[in-house]
């Protein structure tokens, strides 16, 4: 990816963020982007969306992915 196209990317995420941060302020579930409108099915999808376009846009300020949480749960027994 060039610089130009990196940072005509970059310009079309934070607008897409913008819009959805707009939308869930007023608890809308449509979001009009240009000549295009997306209605999501939840709140909780809006927000999974703005998620997926933050961590997309932190890849490409930063030059790296950001950290996925992990849980690890263990279950022990002496066998009696």
């Amino acid at each position: 990816m060039t610089d130009l196209e990196k940072a005509a990317r970059i310009s079309w995420l934070k607008s897409r963020i913008g819009g959805l941060d707009s939308a869930i302020a007023q608890g809308a579930l449509s979001v009009r982007f240009g000549d295009r409108q997306v209605t999501y099915m939840s709140l909780d999808d809006l927000m999974r969306a703005r998620s997926t376009y933050r961590r997309e846009l932190q890849t490409l300020e930063t030059g790296c992915a950001p950290a996925k949480a992990s849980q690890f749960r263990f279950a022990t027994s002496k066998g009696l």
